[in-house]
């Protein structure tokens, strides 16, 4: 039905052009027949001309009005599948890192045995705002701020393992070396007394930070992306859109 109504102004120039025509030879005939002055049948053809170009131009204006409709509505429909398909990528990234976060019990054991791994630097997962303004527009604008919301959470995520990454790396690693901690049998105690309260301390933080930070946005990812999702197919019903097995 969307599709026949897009046609709607085509349809009716040719219907009004037809009018115009039939208009045009009864008008001419009856002139002709007629004892009618000459100016008569100039008279009728001008308002014929009059209308066909009237008739031709509310046409044109229609048909850009509805190519106008239908690059607005491809272009939202577009941005909201953009917008669920970098949720998903990031749901992807929490998963596994979390999944490495997870191999080592919270404490000590995460906070000194967990590598340094450095996750790819993810800077093409980002949510453009700026094409998803037409939500503001809707009846749940709200789901924009919180899809911003949730952008930042990521971001956050992503820089407390790098910060934890770059101190553990350039402070923990060479403090343990330097005091020959090689053994994992180290009590707590010990490697607090051997590195220092502020190395352990700062080790200690900055696994916790990580943690609480990435077990957080995996939880509300797939939140995010359940919403984000009903909304597209209410206001795009029928469309085809990202699909994620959320586990």
């Amino acid at each position: 039905m969307r599709k026949i109504k897009g046609y709607a102004p085509e349809l009716v120039g040719i219907f009004a052009g037809l009018l115009a025509l039939n208009l045009w030879y009864f008008s001419s005939l009856a002139v002709t027949e007629s004892i009618a002055p000459k100016s008569y049948e100039y008279m009728a053809q001008a308002v014929i001309i009059a209308i066909g170009a009237f008739i031709g131009s509310w046409s044109a204006v229609k048909l850009n009005e509805n190519k106008e409709t239908a690059d607005s509505y491809r272009l939202r429909k577009e941005a909201l599948n953009q917008a669920i398909f970098v949720i998903a990528r990031q749901m992807n990234a929490m998963r596994l890192i979390k999944q490495d976060i997870e191999q080592y019990q919270e404490g000590v054991q995460r906070a000194f045995n967990l590598p340094a791994q450095k996750p790819p630097k993810y800077s093409d997962l980002k949510q453009d705002i700026n094409s998803l303004s037409f939500v503001l527009e809707t009846d749940t604008p709200q789901i924009l701020l919180d899809l911003t919301v949730e952008q930042e959470r990521f971001d956050q995520a992503i820089e407390s393992i790098n910060v934890r990454n770059d101190f553990y790396v350039y402070q923990v690693q060479p403090a343990i070396s330097q005091q020959g901690l090689t053994s994992l049998r180290v009590t707590r105690q010990q490697l607090r007394e051997a590195l220092g309260e502020r190395i352990f301390e700062g080790a200690m933080q900055g696994a916790r930070e990580l943690s609480s930070h990435v077990v957080e946005t995996d939880k509300s990812l797939p939140q995010m992306y359940s919403r984000l999702l009903d909304f597209s197919k209410k206001h795009f019903p029928g469309e085809k859109f990202v699909h994620w097995e959320i586990q």
